[in-house]
């Protein structure tokens, strides 16, 4: 597995950038070349270069899983057949747009802020098919900031408690 180094717009927080999947990397417009082709060849995945939500933070705007990604409530129209025309399929959450911040999923399931409605919590575990914990991770209610996950495994922050874990 290549592992690699990066920074976007000479930030280090590649995560508030950058969402990916096993498929896919969205990363923002203006990501030169260079580093578009270091994500995909170390990620070995697509890069996607776009705004969500008329943002750059797409890694705080978006979550996906594969090729179904969830956008930002104020992701507009044209975004969104923007990235349909790479072969996404596109959730727009209702009225939240930190959904990068605030969920964490991969294939055997996902946690939940309980930040997030119920009704919204259903609406992504039908999305995805997976079911979803509402969880509060390392006292955070940004559960999606605290944990990274990958069907081989998932890493939390330092603080979890045993119980949350």
């Amino acid at each position: 597995m290549p592992i690699k180094t990066a920074s976007l717009h000479g930030s280090p927080y590649i995560g508030i950038f950058c969402s990916v999947t096993d498929d896919v990397a969205l990363v923002p417009h203006h990501t030169p070349h260079t580093e578009q082709k270091k994500i995909g060849e170390a990620l070995e995945v697509n890069v996607i270069p776009c705004t969500v939500a008329e943002s750059q933070l797409i890694g705080v705007m978006a979550k996906g899983l594969g090729k179904k990604i969830a956008v930002a409530y104020t992701t507009t129209d044209e975004e969104i057949r923007a990235l349909e025309k790479h072969g996404l399929e596109i959730y727009r959450v209702h009225e939240m747009t930190a959904i990068g911040n605030l969920v964490c999923v991969q294939e055997n399931g996902g946690i939940a802020s309980p930040m997030i409605p119920h009704e919204e919590v259903a609406r992504l575990q039908d999305f995805w098919n997976v079911k979803f914990h509402r969880k509060i991770v390392a006292q955070s209610e940004i559960a999606g900031s605290c944990i990274v996950a990958t069907g081989r495994g998932f890493l939390s922050h330092p603080k979890t408690d045993p119980e949350e874990m």
